[in-house]
């Protein structure tokens, strides 16, 4: 799944926290616009290991260069494996990155 946070990030994008919560992620992160995040949903929605990128906060830091602050929403996926999408993992399961 790390390797691909790291494909599907664009240039001025830049994540500062990560939480899973089952097969939930939630990404926050700092972005050069609106356009990088819109770019950055576009990169996660056509991966094979994360989808259904939904867009919570967009906040725009700012006049000029002040840069766009985000959090969103995804779904991990496992395309090795022939389970139904909506099936969760027995048990809660969080983990937490930030930097």
């Amino acid at each position: 799944m790390f390797d691909q946070l790291v494909r599907t990030i664009p240039d001025g994008v830049n994540l500062i926290a990560l939480k899973q919560t089952d097969r939930k992620l939630q990404l926050k992160g700092l972005a050069q616009s609106s356009t990088r995040v819109a770019s950055y949903m576009r990169n996660l929605d056509a991966s094979e290991w994360l989808k259904d990128p939904s867009l919570d906060i967009l906040e725009t830091k700012g006049a000029g260069d002040g840069g766009s602050e985000f959090t969103l929403n995804a779904v991990q996926e496992n395309p090795q494996l022939a389970t139904d999408s909506a099936a969760s993992p027995p048990g809660p399961s969080v983990a937490t990155i930030t930097s």
